[in-house]
């Protein structure tokens, strides 16, 4: 899977460089926010099936703002259907359910507050509510959750302990961590995801077994950076199987962010 937080009004055009992604790479979805499409907008040659443009009256300095998009692998697009598409002006969320795979994705986007644009707690915890109300529809086993994107709330991560940049942060943390212990997810990203060095985009998944590793990487399109994850999730694609994948090292077939693993004893000689 692949997060994209893209910047469009000062960026050069993504156009290429999500083309570029889409055509050689093997993800299983890209998530991107900030999309800054309008309804009759096709991103420029791109096509998006799954978006949630933003709601607003106006463009914001003659463009759209906001909004967020999937982008899927062709073998799994047909099993996943919106569960979600949510936008109040500040804040957006779009969720896709596939009730053959029991899994939810879900791409969202918080906009800093601003003297124009109140985006504080009570914006974020109705884009937070309305997702919760939308899981619990869904009956059954609970799904496999993966809820990533671009939270504008700078922090660090400390023993999966969130500290916050300053203190008008501590409040939407506090809605976030018990968003987090209601459905039992885990934030994997641990490390700066902007130029600042702050911490600002996020996976959260109630299945870490599930995620083998990520990288956090600077891209010339946006000051957020390109958020990479290798996971174990498997659809049954057929690919090519004549390059077996080379570990630079033992701890390389390690998932560090395995729960089960009893490390204590694993590393004992």
């Amino acid at each position: 899977m692949n997060i994209q937080g893209l910047c469009p009004q000062t960026a050069p055009s993504c156009v290429p460089y999500i083309r570029d992604i889409l055509t050689t790479e093997n993800h299983i979805f890209i998530g991107l926010t900030e999309t800054w499409l309008s309804p009759n907008h096709k991103a420029g040659e791109l096509e998006i099936k799954h978006r949630k443009d933003r709601d607003h009256d106006k463009p914001k300095q003659g463009r759209y703002s906001g909004g967020v998009a999937f982008y899927l692998r062709d073998d799994i697009s047909p099993l996943f259907k919106p569960l979600l598409e949510f936008s109040n002006g500040v804040n957006e969320g779009l969720l896709l359910y596939s009730k053959d795979l029991n899994i939810i994705i879900g791409i969202l986007y918080r906009q800093p507050t601003n003297p124009n644009h109140k985006s504080d707690a009570p914006e974020f915890s109705e884009l937070l509510s309305s997702i919760v109300s939308k899981i619990e529809t869904i009956n059954g086993c609970r799904p496999d959750l993966y809820i990533c994107g671009d939270f504008n709330i700078p922090h660090t991560l400390s023993n999966e302990q969130y500290i916050p940049a300053d203190n008008c942060n501590k409040s939407l943390l506090k809605i976030l961590d018990d968003f987090s212990l209601q459905f039992n997810l885990s934030q994997i990203v641990n490390k700066p995801t902007h130029t600042d060095g702050n911490i600002l985009d996020f996976l959260l998944t109630n299945n870490t077994d599930m995620i083998f590793d990520y990288q956090s990487t600077p891209t010339i399109y946006s000051d957020h950076f390109n958020i990479e994850v290798v996971t174990h999730l498997s659809f049954n694609k057929t690919i090519n199987t004549d390059t077996e994948k080379i570990f630079n090292n033992e701890f390389d077939k390690f998932n560090f962010y395995s729960n089960k693993i009893d490390w204590k004893t694993s590393t004992k000689t």
